[in-house]
């Protein structure tokens, strides 16, 4: 019998083993993560020339937001399992050998083993053991039906998942075109600049000719000079900010750093809008994941509420059991035992534990009807103030427009009047740097009006049908 009991210890100390080791993280890594790297290894090179759509498709299949989004989902299912195994009985599969010199475990057992014998001196049995097997199903549950509320408590648990995951996927997508238009401008930002040190390069060799003729002033062309450097230092910056404006979008595409890429000039076409903002809320608000989050929450906490009310109500016990007992393992169906019944409980008093649950769960329902509340306004105030800044960007690009095309004709003059030595060589680099700041704003307006347009779909929500139909292509 000791090896019996040795066998058991080893086999304790063994499965608890890993109790007493720290996980490493490379292991847990290689081991649970998709998408694991190792040492010396390298992310796969992605498309060297993007657009919007083939951005869109790279951060859905790269964010590590949206992937953590998706186990989020699994880790739901897993709570509708774990509530769908209190509706259905357990069973229980039974071994045990113990070693006694109790009086009462030898008069039990004797009997459990259909073997007891009125001999001997019963307060003093001696050292005895005994096995036994067995199987025992039980099913308990409330009459309340709590066990079915906490079923549907779990799936509109799962739906809530999936709403945070197409709410997070509709912000991803409205990030990524506002990521991808800010590479683009910053792109013409240096263009623009580049212009801007060719418009002063020309003007300063014109002018360092005829100071050298004696027809100029050394002040200008000293000017000119600074202006030069100045408009270098905007190129340097330009670039600079068009390189983090791409890490930034690679960040977004969940890409690490240093990836070579070209962005394609690219409209967001999403499915037309409403007209006017007060049509925009009405279809936001039928199709915002975040009011279907919010109307989702308050069933579950509905739900949640019938739960508490169920400590009210008694519970029932269906059980029935069979099993052998024997010294020796010897067992027979001529000596088995079996047991079946049902057993009814009712607490009709728990230090009102009962009452404090139901006041925290009508509590928690209440506050998910304000987060509704919320989030409602949330969406209404997102869609009016998205349709009023795709209003103004529009309005500034047509501004914008008439400004650059004034600029260059000021430009113009101001540049035959200084030639012409009727104009200082101030107004003459006022002239230009107007004219560079036109364009400046000019391109930030066109580029402005992609965005807000993005934005008045994220505002709708069709940035995530975007991300489905994308994800409907791949299938």
């Amino acid at each position: 019998m000791c090896k019996v009991y040795l066998f058991f210890l080893v086999f304790l100390f063994t499965g608890c083993s890993t109790v007493w080791q720290k996980p490493e993280y490379e292991k847990i890594y290689s081991e649970y993560s998709p998408v694991f790297l190792r040492k010396g290894e390298k992310q796969s090179k992605m498309e060297k020339q993007m657009d919007i759509t083939s951005s869109i498709r790279t951060a859905l299949k790269g964010s590590p937001d949206l992937e953590a989004m998706s186990y989020r989902i699994e880790k739901a299912r897993g709570f509708l399992v774990q509530a769908q195994a209190y509706l259905m009985p357990v069973v229980d599969l039974r071994w045990g050998y113990f070693h006694a010199d109790s009086p009462a475990t030898y008069f039990a057992t004797k009997l459990e083993q259909h073997k007891f014998q009125l001999q001997g001196d019963l307060n003093k049995p001696g050292d005895f053991g005994s096995s036994q097997l067995g199987i025992r199903a039980g099913y308990s549950f409330n009459l309340a039906g709590t066990s079915l509320l906490q079923k549907k408590v779990a799936d509109m648990g799962v739906a809530i998942a999936q709403n945070q995951k197409d709410a997070a996927t509709n912000i991803l997508v409205d990030a990524i075109i506002l990521s991808f238009y800010d590479a683009l401008a910053a792109k013409q930002f240096i263009q623009i600049t580049e212009q801007s040190v060719q418009t002063v390069q020309s003007q300063l060799e014109e002018t360092t000719v005829k100071y050298q003729g004696g027809s100029a002033l050394k002040s200008d062309v000293l000017a000119l000079k600074v202006r030069l450097a100045q408009a270098n230092e905007n190129v340097i910056k330009a670039k600079n900010r068009y390189q983090l404006a791409l890490e930034a979008l690679l960040y977004m595409m969940g890409v690490s750093p240093g990836q070579e890429i070209e962005l394609m000039e690219q409209d967001w076409n999403p499915t037309s809008f409403p007209q006017n903002s007060q049509e925009g809320i009405v279809f936001a608000l039928g199709n915002r994941p975040e009011l279907k989050q919010a109307r989702n929450s308050i069933i579950a906490a509905r739900y949640g509420l019938d739960i508490a009310k169920g400590d009210y109500a008694p519970d029932l016990e269906l059980f029935a059991s069979y099993s052998f007992e024997d010294r020796d393992m010897k067992y027979s169906s001529n000596r088995d035992n079996w047991q079946m019944g049902l057993a009814l409980s009712w607490r009709f008093f728990d230090g009102f534990l009962a009452r404090g649950k139901e006041k925290s769960a009508k509590a928690f329902l209440q506050e998910m009807l304000a987060m509704d509340r919320k989030t409602t306004l949330m969406i209404e105030h997102e869609v009016s103030g998205s349709y009023r800044n795709y209003q103004e960007a529009q309005e500034r690009e047509k501004v914008m427009s008439i400004a650059v095309e004034e600029a260059q004709e000021n430009l113009s003059l101001v540049k035959k009047q200084f030639e012409g030595g009727s104009a200082t060589i101030t107004k003459y680099l006022d002239a230009e740097l107007a004219l560079t700041n036109s364009r400046f704003l000019l391109t930030s307006a066109r580029y402005d009006i992609k965005k807000a347009k993005a934005s008045v779909g994220k505002s709708l929500g069709l940035c995530g049908q975007c991300a489905r139909e994308l994800q409907g292509e791949n299938q």
